[in-house]
């Protein structure tokens, strides 16, 4: 594998899966005021107005995949954003050698292979039984 590829999947991994054994795992804690302190009653919220856990989940998928692809457009190039915004630095993705610690290359335009590397082979697109 490639540095590039061993990025997206693990890009990959950071994106939730539609798998919907999570909402009501989650949407069974007690809610409060810290951080995330909401998640719990809006999953509750959404489950109680006929929301299938299975939209959620694919949902959640979806608001992770466009997180994911609007920061690597961003690391990638500030300009992404179309704010008339003059940064005095630059940044990227930038590929390290484990030993030595030094830069051994960039990756450049990774959000481009994001959308072709969904696990499951269907490129964002809605299940089939959807």
């Amino acid at each position: 594998m490639s540095a590039e590829s061993d990025f997206i999947q693990g890009v990959w991994e950071i994106i939730p899966d539609e798998s919907p054994e999570w909402v009501e795992r989650v949407a069974s804690r007690k809610g409060d005021q810290g951080p995330l302190g909401d998640y719990s009653t809006i999953l509750r919220f959404m489950l109680d107005k006929g929301v299938p856990p299975e939209m959620i989940a694919r949902f959640a998928r979806i608001v992770g995949y466009e997180t994911a692809f609007g920061l690597l457009c961003f690391a990638g190039d500030p300009g992404y954003l179309n704010q008339a915004v003059d940064f005095e630095y630059n940044w990227g993705i930038r590929v390290f050698d484990p030993q030595s610690e030094r830069i051994i290359g960039s990756l450049e335009g990774v959000y481009e292979s994001l959308l072709t590397a969904d696990p499951s082979g269907r490129e964002m697109r809605p299940p089939d039984d959807a």
